[in-house]
């Protein structure tokens, strides 16, 4: 038999409904496929097969002919995935003082729309000649789109160079210490300054403050992030310099995205520098998986040891894609209830994939981080000389703790969940700082500092930084110093070095335009 034979064969049969069901969930990878991991997307996957399945067969009993079923099939699987879609481009639209962007108006629209077509459908006089092998091409050509988007992406991010690391020329090998100290850099995501909490939030942290300062820690007043993306600013720090200084440009807005930025993270200059000193190097998995060192001496993860890896990422994709769907409604219904499966309507949780979806992934998220936070008390146990860089999200969405540490029945990201979150890191950061300080065979080098801050301003560039410096390693910080000096100084300061500190200079960007920065001037707690 001829391909084209085969082929002009193989199109006349009706598949295009299981495809269709499948290409929703590879074009939300691909779309997010900087920081998601492929196998993440099993469980939607799944989900969207054996609905379309379902509604394939229901169309094939209700309209007898395969053509038709086929067609209606694929029209309500289209319909089914892509509402989440659209309600997000209408959400804010209004026509005479009326909101589009609500459920109680797009959903009976949709419902209808679904009715209307199948009702045109069912007709007799409806002609389906042609349309079986239109759309087979139609769902083929999209598949082929995207996995070859998917192995191109791939490819490139293969090709990737790792960024060019020293020869360590400026360190000179001496050192404060007859030992040199144990390093950790501990960043608690979104932690703001303590004026951005008292004035923004309404809280007082304090207490906490004074806690470090008791302790030894020196909190420079005037301190600010360098960037205010998660991204930019941990690729500065953890290579002492500007993102000008790593080779991209800044002068004129230019796309720079995260697979860019990853090898600067991951293969950091400091990683670099503390591993050729012997130092293992000991980390902590994300919120996202694109920013885990798995590679690192010691890697902790909470479900690693648990048996069931990767559960948190296949969770966070499936309720990513459930909310692109027709489900929605009923996902940010349960997501308003106080309690996501009492609050339901009779058993409704039952058969609403996120009654219990969201509640899951959330406690999965609060056992690992509360797994995160106990290992990192631990670490002065282990063996060596040791740089740890523990990016911890305890004081990020998702907010899953209460103040005293307990998992929060309900997970919603506002601003009281913000305050629920400093409170127990307060209370637990102090604990662990102390632990470590007692249980280290040197008095090691600490510094507790945010990424960024909460706020989608620019007070998003106000952020924690607190330095514990022993042996009068203190003398030599200042107000307005900012993350992009800190291992300049901590070099210079226990480890010989000669690094020359740059100026500090805060930028800020919005979200719609991440890389067209805005310079910031110094800021300080008082007459700010």
């Amino acid at each position: 038999m001829k391909i084209s034979t085969f082929l002009s064969k193989l199109f006349r049969i009706p598949f295009h409904p299981i495809l269709f069901g499948i290409y929703p969930v590879l074009a939300l990878y691909y779309f997010n496929r900087e920081e998601t991991l492929f196998f993440s997307i099993w469980r939607a996957l799944t989900f969207s097969l054996a609905i379309s399945v379902l509604l394939y067969i229901l169309a094939r009993i209700f309209f007898k002919k395969w053509e038709k079923a086929a067609l209606a099939a694929s029209l309500v699987v289209l319909l089914f995935f892509t509402y989440g879609h659209v309600y997000n481009m209408i959400e804010n639209i209004s026509v005479g003082g009326v909101i589009l962007g609500r459920h109680r108006y797009f959903l009976p629209f949709w419902f209808g729309l679904l009715v209307l077509i199948m009702v045109l459908i069912k007709t007799e006089r409806f002609n389906t000649q042609g349309v079986t092998n239109t759309l087979n091409t139609i769902a083929l050509t999209l598949i082929v789109v995207v996995l070859v988007q998917m192995v191109w992406f791939s490819l490139n991010a293969q090709m990737i160079k790792l960024p060019k690391s020293s020869t360590n020329e400026q360190l000179e090998g001496s050192s404060t210490f007859q030992n040199n100290p144990d390093v950790y850099y501990i960043i608690l995501d979104s932690y703001g300054r303590q004026d951005v909490l008292k004035d923004i939030y309404n809280l007082d942290n304090s207490d906490f403050i004074h806690q470090l300062e008791s302790i030894g820690f020196i909190i420079p007043e005037c301190t600010q992030s360098n960037y205010s993306d998660t991204m930019f600013s941990l690729s500065s720090s953890l290579n002492m310099e500007y993102l000008d200084g790593l080779g991209f440009s800044v002068d004129a807005p230019v796309k720079i995205t995260v697979t860019d930025l990853l090898p600067h993270i991951k293969k950091s200059e400091v990683r670099h520098i503390f591993e050729q000193m012997g130092y293992a190097t000991i980390t902590f998995k994300s919120v996202y998986p694109y920013l885990d060192i798995t590679d690192s001496t010691y890697f902790y993860n909470y479900f690693e040891h648990a048996g069931g890896a990767g559960e948190i990422e296949t969770l966070s994709f499936y309720y990513l894609f459930l909310r692109t769907t027709a489900i929605r409604p009923l996902m940010e219904y349960a997501e308003s209830r106080q309690n996501l499966e009492k609050n339901l309507p009779g058993n409704l949780s039952n058969w609403i994939p996120s009654a219990n979806l969201l509640s899951s992934r959330n406690f999965r998220q609060y056992q690992q981080n509360g797994y995160l936070l106990a290992s990192l008390e631990k670490i002065p146990d282990l063996p060596g000389k040791k740089f740890v860089y523990a990016h911890l999200f305890i004081t990020h969405q998702p907010f899953v703790f209460t103040p005293k540490g307990d998992f929060r029945g309900s997970v919603i990201d506002d601003d009281q969940g913000y305050r629920d979150q400093i409170l127990f890191a307060d209370k637990r950061i102090i604990e662990i700082v102390r632990k470590i300080i007692i249980n280290s065979k040197e008095p090691p080098v600490i510094v507790i500092q945010g990424d960024h801050s909460y706020p989608h301003s620019k007070a998003r560039v106000k952020i924690l930084n607190a330095y514990y410096f022993p042996n009068d390693g203190n003398k030599k910080l200042y107000p307005e110093i900012t993350p992009v000096n800190t291992f300049r100084l901590i070099f210079d300061t226990y480890f010989g070095g000669n690094y020359e500190l740059l100026k500090d200079v805060s930028f800020y960007s919005e979200d719609k335009s991440p890389t067209e920065f805005i310079p910031l001037p110094t800021s300080c707690i008082r007459g700010y």
